[in-house]
């Protein structure tokens, strides 16, 4: 009897101990769902916020791109982020924001310029989860509107209506931009590549003609033809057999007037300032020779840029701007510019050599004629502008140009091998849109560039 008792005693305390293990791994297991459960709605409440934060400044990037009215109940985004009196130099800036509601939550965006068209937006976004609290997300993000190119990516462009392009025997390669004629384009006997930028979302590499395109004996290599009389269906307004591009302008440049922008006002402040340098070396010279400054001048008469050739092979001009109110003859020469070297008439370049370095990102650098430009059996290294108001004729020429050709009219021969590789900011510099870092009257690029992204809580 009593082992019988000891034995339900025994079994009683067993089962208890099972309900007890039973009843905790179901607490744990019922706590450890509801966990899981808690931390499952946290990262769908972080990933709401996070979305509805991206949102804020997926609107903002359009209202900087889009936004022309204060109809919205703000101010006109798209002007007011690139409008001089509200960016005035050194400050204050331009600064705005506008908020959204929904169920359950906001989200909060502000801008604040640190520049003319360059300022750093934020988006605030709060999701309630119950109790009166909210998941919160910051998004912070740099962005800007670059300015745009003169000639709209265009390496080499002949602009108005008597802007035909003439092209003979001739190679030619041009990289990250398009080629463009004003009136009608004649190739042939020629080899032209003209090559996309991989690393732009534009599409590049095309030959556009506003005229006519007439090739013969010619290969051609380009990812898009537009001509009046050719067309490829990846042409803008594409339209079979025929889809030339709008008539295009040939840039103006302020060569010489009285304003203190203009090429021949700062060539002139930087000579009353004694930052000018002409290097003759070579003997014998007609002032001082060996690595001495044979000209101080960055304001030169015809008569005066020649006379540095006396009896002088090599010509190294460190001038930012060298203006020559007449001609420019160079022949069998050897000529570096550092900077950009300018004609107020003809430039004629022959059997020589001619080199032009961009000292800093911020200084002009090329060479410019007001009227003509002739170059003929020569040797080009160029990083900057090859600009002529009038006609550009090249023959027997090689090398290598880094920023753009533009001219009213070209006509080229007989090239062995000419590189044009396409850069914005030297057509800027070059052409005296831009000045020390400033913008002169500038047309921004429509597009807004993400220049930085941020995410915190």
């Amino acid at each position: 009897m009593k082992k019988d008792n000891s034995e339900k005693g025994a079994i009683i305390i067993i089962v208890f101990i099972i309900m007890v293990v039973i009843l905790l791994l179901s607490s744990y297991f019922l706590s450890f769902s509801l966990w899981e459960k808690k931390i499952a709605g946290s990262q769908q409440s972080a990933n709401n916020t996070y979305y509805i934060s991206e949102a804020g400044i997926n609107e903002a990037i359009w209202k900087l791109k889009s936004d022309h009215s204060i109809n919205d109940g703000d101010s006109a985004w798209a002007d007011d982020f690139v409008d001089p009196a509200k960016n005035p130099v050194g400050g204050p800036y331009w600064s705005g924001s506008f908020t959204r509601s929904f169920g359950g939550g906001t989200y909060t965006v502000s801008v604040q310029n640190s520049d003319r068209g360059t300022g750093d937006l934020v988006s605030t976004a709060k999701v309630s989860i119950g109790d009166g609290k909210f998941a919160q997300r910051i998004v912070k993000v740099s962005v800007f509107r670059a300015l745009a190119s003169p000639v709209a990516n265009r390496a080499m462009f002949t602009g108005g209506a008597s802007g035909d392009m003439s092209i003979s025997s001739s190679n030619i390669t041009i990289n990250n931009g398009d080629l463009f004629s004003g009136n009608v384009f004649n190739l042939s006997s020629s080899n032209i590549t003209i090559n996309d930028n991989p690393d732009s979302d534009e599409l590049e590499g095309q030959l556009l003609s506003h005229g006519n395109l007439l090739k013969s004996g010619t290969t051609l290599n380009s990812t898009t033809i537009c001509a009046k009389n050719d067309c490829t269906s990846e042409c803008e307004d594409y339209t079979a057999g025929s889809c030339p591009p709008d008539s295009s302008d040939l840039p103006l440049v302020d060569f010489d007037s009285s304003d203190p922008n203009s090429f021949k006002s700062r060539a002139q402040t930087a000579q009353n300032l004694n930052q000018c340098q002409i290097l003759c070396d070579g003997n014998p010279c007609s002032t001082i020779c060996d690595g001495n400054p044979c000209s101080t001048k960055c304001v030169l008469t015809a008569n005066q840029f020649s006379n540095l050739f006396n009896g002088v092979a090599n010509v190294t001009i460190n001038n930012d701007i060298t203006f020559v109110t007449g001609s420019i003859n160079v022949s069998s020469k050897i000529l570096t510019v550092n900077g950009i070297l300018i004609s107020a008439n003809d430039v004629n370049i022959s059997s020589s050599t001619f080199t032009v370095n961009r000292p800093d990102d911020q200084t002009p650098s090329g060479l410019m004629a007001e009227r003509k430009m002739n170059i003929s059996s020569s040797a080009l290294n160029l990083m900057g502008v090859i600009y002529s108001s009038d006609q550009m004729n090249m023959s027997s020429t090689s090398g290598t140009i880094t920023g753009a050709i533009l001219a009213r009219k070209i006509n080229y021969s007989s090239l062995p091998s000419l590189t044009i590789n396409l850069d914005n900011d030297i057509i800027l510099y070059g052409l005296g849109y831009a000045i020390d870092g400033e913008a002169v009257e500038p047309t921004f690029s429509p597009v807004i560039t993400i220049d930085h992204w941020e995410e915190s809580y």
